[in-house]
């Protein structure tokens, strides 16, 4: 079993004054089940495009399933390049029905779910 030590300091809101006059460490352990360590565990880097394959549905299209980049294969690439650390602007010149809100919502639920502190700044 393993345990996870908290160190709270004594400047945190919500301590108590008999928190600061108190000298010792003040500690807690608490115990993760195993469900709960997998949720905090760090997931691997993948590509864009890939986890869309994995994790993407399309709901509201003419071919309503799991997203297949090889229906719309053009997109593979912006959607990748959207978390290049290289890239900071992506502008996307395109016909109406094209696949650009399904590759901009991908690249959001990429980010909520992989990359949450990545600043994905949409305009």
């Amino acid at each position: 079993m393993n345990l996870t030590t908290v160190h709270i300091s004594r400047s945190a809101p919500g301590c108590r004054l008999q928190c600061l006059r108190n000298q010792a460490k003040i500690r807690h352990r608490i115990t993760l089940s195993e469900t709960e360590r997998r949720v905090f565990r760090k997931h691997k880097k993948i590509l864009v495009s890939k986890w869309a394959e994995m994790h993407r549905y399309v709901t509201m299209s003419v071919l309503p399933g799991r997203w297949k980049n090889e229906v719309t294969p053009y997109m593979a690439g912006v959607m990748d390049a959207s978390f290049f650390p290289s890239v900071q602007t992506i502008i996307i010149c395109k016909p109406p029905q094209w696949g650009g809100t399904e590759g901009v919502l991908t690249c959001l639920g990429y980010a909520i779910d992989r990359d949450p502190d990545h600043s994905l700044h949409l305009s």
